[in-house]
């Protein structure tokens, strides 16, 4: 992360000329997540994908539009997504892709290209496709190839491309309705800015303490996946859920859910949990 921070950068740098510059005084509201999605497109073609993309300039660029295709199946194709999940075998019998082909062969073809010039021409460059190219042929990792590495690029983009822009929107709600949270954290931003001469580094981020909360209870109150599913490594007995019952065993290869929105919205584990509160992330604090 530290190494690709300066590829980030570069990406926020045009996300901020984009805000200051696209909003004029007579204007009042901008869609947020569509103006998100297209900072978190360049940000993960940058640095998973290696190639350089501004879509605040050029928002009908193939990347932004295959990307939505992509991370959309929810919306587009429910049918097919929820049928390969309750009949997977099934699925690969018969050929039934959530993605389609086309906008998997694009992605492949970048990768493929992108790392065919590289060798060609000797390039280096700090994102995530070099990381893998310099693992080729290692010890432990000789079976690591070309497949393996589009599966990586485009595993670590579809899981960080609209999630990442879906939080961002929600933190920004937030900071508008919650107005003493968004002066708390200006004041840190401004602090932390001064102490290092206005010079933004991978260091300068980290000490953003107080954005770390904001952070948190925004994934606390909002997590960009509702359910997480898991695949029991081991035999573990749960404990009765109600007085009276039993108790369940979660058998070794057993699929499970975990209700993650349902927790972190259960006044069990989170007081008042409705309430956008990232002080009760404070590490000084034993319970949230």
């Amino acid at each position: 992360m530290k190494m690709m921070f300066i590829l980030m950068s570069e990406c926020a740098v045009d996300f901020a000329n984009f805000l200051s510059t696209s909003v004029s005084e007579d204007e009042n509201d901008m869609d947020m997540k569509d103006a998100f999605t297209k900072y978190t497109n360049d940000l993960f073609a940058t640095c998973a994908f290696g190639i350089k993309i501004n879509s605040m300039k050029d928002p009908t660029n193939k990347f932004l539009a295959y990307g939505k295709e992509a991370t959309n199946f929810f919306e587009t194709r429910p049918i097919k997504f929820f049928f390969l999940r309750t009949f997977p075998t099934l699925g690969r019998i018969l050929n039934v892709k959530v993605i389609d082909s086309h906008v998997s062969d694009f992605f492949k073809d970048i990768i493929r290209t992108t790392i065919a010039t590289r060798d060609a021409e000797n390039i280096s460059r700090p994102d995530m496709i070099q990381l893998m190219m310099d693992i080729r042929g290692k010890e432990d990792l000789k079976d690591f190839d070309i497949d393996d590495m589009i599966a990586q690029a485009f595993a670590f983009f579809f899981g960080g491309f609209d999630t990442s822009s879906t939080a961002m929107s929600f933190a920004a709600h937030e900071l508008a309705v919650n107005t003493d949270v968004q002066i708390k954290l200006r004041q840190e931003i401004d602090q932390v800015l001064e102490e290092s001469n206005g010079e933004v580094t991978y260091e300068t981020i980290n000490r953003l303490e107080y954005l770390d909360l904001v952070i948190n209870e925004v994934l606390r109150l909002y997590p960009p996946v509702a359910i997480l599913e898991r695949i029991c490594d081991t035999a573990y007995e749960l404990p009765p859920a109600l007085p009276g019952e039993k108790p369940f065993t979660m058998k070794k290869g057993m699929n499970f859910w975990v209700p993650v929105l349902a927790i972190h919205h259960d006044a069990k584990y989170y007081s008042d949990p409705e309430k956008f509160r990232p002080e009760r992330f404070f590490r000084e604090q034993d319970v949230p």
